[in-house]
Formats: structure tokens, sequence, C-alpha cells
């Protein structure tokens, strides 16, 4: 069971999900309208809004909205806008943990 960020995150996932506000195709947000939105998230939940931020501007909604295939937007964009599939983003350095530059 989770607890915590993590419960908190999981329903916020689901919620928007579930709602049916937003298809795989998002709602073309520029970059200023996506962080009113994560700033506004962050002032009731951190968890809820990297949640939010990291799908749709570092992981892998954002990689594959440009860079995929038709056959991979067909089959992670929908799980990924509903909430059956948890998106992660994760980077290494060769000497000391991440480095994104």
């Amino acid at each position: 069971m989770l607890v915590g960020a993590a419960s908190i995150a999981l329903l916020v996932i689901k919620g928007v999900g579930d709602s049916d506000l937003v298809g795989w195709g998002g709602l073309g947000f520029s970059a200023y309208a996506q962080s009113a939105v994560v700033t506004k998230l962050a002032t009731r939940s951190l968890a809820g809004a990297v949640t939010v931020m990291v799908p749709n501007s570092l992981g892998p909604g954002e990689l594959l909205m440009h860079y995929g295939t038709d056959e991979q937007k067909k089959h992670w964009l929908p799980g990924l806008a509903d909430g059956t599939h948890i998106p992660c983003f994760a980077l290494t350095g060769p000497e000391a943990g991440s480095d994104a530059g």
C-alpha cells in the first residue's frame, strides 16, 4: 500500500484520467501556461505538481509526442493520459548522479 505523497500522486493521475478532461493529444498549453498550472498545483501538493510536470515536459509523454512513431503513440499515450501507465524519467551521469547537460 502506498502512503503519503505517492498515494496523493496516484490519486491525481487517476482523477485526471477518469475525468475525460484531456485526451492524449493534450490541450496544447504553452510552456508558460503549463508552468502556471504546475505552480498552482504546487501550492497544494508538491508530489501532485511533479507528477503533472514530469510526463508533460521531461518524460515519455513529451518525447513520444515529438519523436514517437504512430504505433508507439497509439500504444503508450492513451495509458499515460488516463493513468493506466505511470511515467518516469531518470538521468545518470558518468561520475556523480544525474546530469541533464
